[in-house]
């Protein structure tokens, strides 16, 4: 049996935290998976939205770090979206997909 996971911590300069979710199914979590970095790249969400222009595409420039995974195929695959801002590393979103074995 597996469990999905949605880990989700992220930092500020004035709020931090870690948001953990459980799903039962691979769909569930990719949804909320998906769901989040679309919120995240709203501006009266988050700060990670002046990353992003205003089709959602990631601007390229000195000021942002982003790192994630790349697949295209409908396989479970575990999966992982990083934001940092360089001019102040405490500014962070790390998001994961985590795909547990429950014994």
């Amino acid at each position: 049996m597996k469990a999905y996971t949605i880990v989700f911590e992220w930092s500020t300069d004035d709020c931090d935290g870690v948001d953990v979710e459980v799903f039962s199914t691979y769909k569930k979590a990719l949804a909320r998976y998906n769901e989040i970095i679309f919120n995240e790249k709203k501006p009266e969400i988050s700060w990670v939205a002046d990353a992003f222009d205003g089709n959602g595409n990631f601007i390229d420039n000195d000021d942002y770090v982003i790192e994630c995974s790349d697949f295209d195929d409908s396989k479970e695959h575990e999966l992982w979206w990083r934001i940092s801002k360089c001019s102040d590393w405490y500014f962070h979103d790390y998001l994961e997909l985590r795909i547990l074995e429950i014994k």
